[in-house]
């Protein structure tokens, strides 16, 4: 038996994630989906979450395979999330 790494899973697959994510998560997708690379405070107050609702959709979302973080090149400090290709 395989075990499936997130860059295996498919675009279908991703999503099929997403829709048995929490209404938070899948808010942050949405806002991704539609507006790009967002920092964890633009995400804040685009969609009026708290850090904490950001922080637990984030980590669902990556769980999934469909976002990634990193860390912004102007500063170290700030976190931007971003959806795979």
């Amino acid at each position: 038996m395989t075990s499936e790494t997130d860059s295996e899973r498919t675009d279908d697959e991703g999503l099929a994630c997403v829709s048995a994510c929490s209404p938070s998560a899948k808010l942050v997708y949405k806002l991704l989906e539609y507006r790009g690379r967002r920092s964890q405070s633009e995400l804040i107050a685009d969609g009026g979450l708290s850090r904490d609702a950001v922080r637990s959709g984030v980590r669902s979302l990556e769980d999934c395979g469909v976002v990634v973080e990193y860390r912004d090149p102007g500063d170290a400090r700030r976190k931007v999330y971003e959806l795979t290709d």
